[in-house]
This record gives C-alpha cells, sequence and structure tokens, in this order.
C-alpha cells in the first residue's frame, strides 16, 4: 500500500501512530452531538437550528463550524416532500 500510495514505510507508521489533535478530536465529538440532535428532530433541522439546539444544550458553537462539520460529515436536513394537489377543480 505505500508503494501505491509513493509513501515509505516509516513515514505511514508515523502518521498511523501520532496522538488524535485536539481540533479534530473536538470536531469528532461535535459531529456526534449534531447527529444526536438530527436523531432527537427526525433530521429536518439544518444548521441555524441545529446550532440554536445545541445552544439551549450548553455547547457554545458558531453556526459556519455546525455547518462545515456538517457537509464534513455528509449529515443533511430532510427537505419537505412535494405539494400534490389531491383534488381536480
Amino acid at each position: 500500500m505505500c508503494e501505491a500510495l509513493g509513501v515509505s514505510r516509516s513515514a505511514y507508521y508515523a502518521w498511523r501512530d501520532e496522538p488524535e489533535r485536539a481540533r479534530g478530536k473536538y470536531r469528532r465529538e461535535l459531529a456526534g452531538k449534531i447527529q444526536e440532535v438530527q436523531r432527537d428532530t427526525r433530521g429536518v433541522y439544518g444548521s441555524p437550528r441545529v446550532t440554536a439546539e445545541l445552544k439551549a444544550r450548553g455547547v457554545e458553537v458558531c453556526e459556519n463550524t455546525v455547518a462545515r462539520c456538517m457537509r464534513q460529515h455528509g449529515i443533511r436536513a430532510r427537505r419537505p416532500g412535494r405539494f400534490v394537489r389531491t383534488t381536480d377543480s
């Protein structure tokens, strides 16, 4: 695999064994909290409402950070269904 990626074996093991950085850990925890909010709200909240919900739960976070984290982890708000007229006037 190292040959395919074009890196030395020692560089791969150095990368694999380095400790996780604080920012990466924070973003991973934030993604978990966002998924929890999405699960509680049936997935209909976008980043502004998720941010408000997180602030209500005591997590101080910026809306742009929430939007970026949602985008990176593929978390999206469900869109409403299409309006279908059921009667013919």
